[in-house]
């Protein structure tokens, strides 16, 4: 049997799209970790945050831990099927990358979650109003108290 060369090669397109893939696959299967959207529009906490913080902070710094997290999954392939929440549970088995950067995306998205505009807030519940009153004796005290903490502690400038 007689082989002529080039006669089992696929067509140029189909060589291009396994080139792709190739690139792009391992991209995909170690990408698991993602940034949600915002909640809510980047201006809808103006005055307090503009918009421009907004989006530069979640945009970019909440950005980069998601993908400073998904580049541990090679050192750590069992984070490829792990929920944030359960990674949570399990740091102290992981190195100061995975936890500074799970941590920080763990963190941002509650973050993002407990602001709200002003047309979306409302009162603490009975039980949270009622332990805030014990604690601090009102929501003013302990707002003025909240302030203080984040004015004389370095970097708690969103607290």
């Amino acid at each position: 049997m007689m082989h002529t060369p080039g006669a089992c090669r696929a067509p140029r397109s189909h060589s291009v799209l396994l080139g792709l893939a190739a690139a792009f696959v391992p991209m995909l299967a170690s990408a698991q970790f993602t940034l949600a959207p915002l909640p809510y529009a980047a201006d809808a906490l103006e005055p307090h945050i503009d918009k421009a913080t907004m989006e530069i902070h979640h945009g970019r710094h909440h950005n980069a831990y998601v993908n400073n997290l998904n580049a541990q999954i090679k050192t750590y392939p069992e984070l490829a099927g792990m929920s944030l929440e359960a990674m949570q549970g399990q740091m102290s088995k992981f190195n100061t990358a995975v936890r500074n950067n799970g941590g920080g995306h763990y963190n941002h998205d509650l973050f993002w979650k407990v602001m709200a505009p002003e047309s979306q807030r409302g009162a603490p519940s009975a039980a949270l109003a009622a332990a805030i009153d014990k604690t601090f004796g009102s929501m003013a005290e302990m707002k003025k108290r909240f302030d203080q903490a984040a004015m004389t502690r370095f970097g708690s400038g969103w607290a």
